[in-house]
């Protein structure tokens, strides 16, 4: 439905964001604006953000967004879009729209898993001398 949006929200995984039919605007801030946006949790373990709870957020009682770096991303069928876990973001229902969403673990999360799990083994053929 045109007009329809989601409020300003972190996914728990890297997001795969495959769009189907129609357009939607999604609007990006990077981990590090996290500071800026006035986060709560909210609907379980999500992290939502108070100031991006509306689409004309009140700069009077959220004056450190606009210390944030919003980046727009508009995307028509056939695009797809991997946003990292961390990544703060809001979606836009340009037209009527269908999209596809996939989570999964990330390159980050699954780098430090394996590394975590075999960094004694990595550690051990390190520390033996010649």
């Amino acid at each position: 439905m045109p007009g329809t949006w989601t409020q300003g929200h972190i996914d728990a995984r890297d997001n795969f964001a495959y769009q189907i039919i129609g357009k939607k605007r999604w609007t990006l801030f990077s981990p590090q604006d996290h500071k800026y946006l006035y986060f709560k949790k909210l609907k379980g373990t999500l992290e939502w953000s108070m100031a991006l709870a509306n689409q004309n957020p009140d700069l009077s009682k959220f004056p450190k967004l606009t210390k944030a770096r919003p980046l727009t991303v508009d995307m028509d069928p056939g695009d797809v879009l991997y946003l990292p876990r961390g990544w703060i973001h809001m979606v836009e229902n340009v037209t009527p729209a269908l999209m596809l969403n996939v989570w999964r673990k990330g390159p980050a999360e699954f780098i430090s898993s394996w590394s975590e799990k075999y960094q004694k083994e990595i550690a051990s053929y390190c520390d033996k001398p010649e």
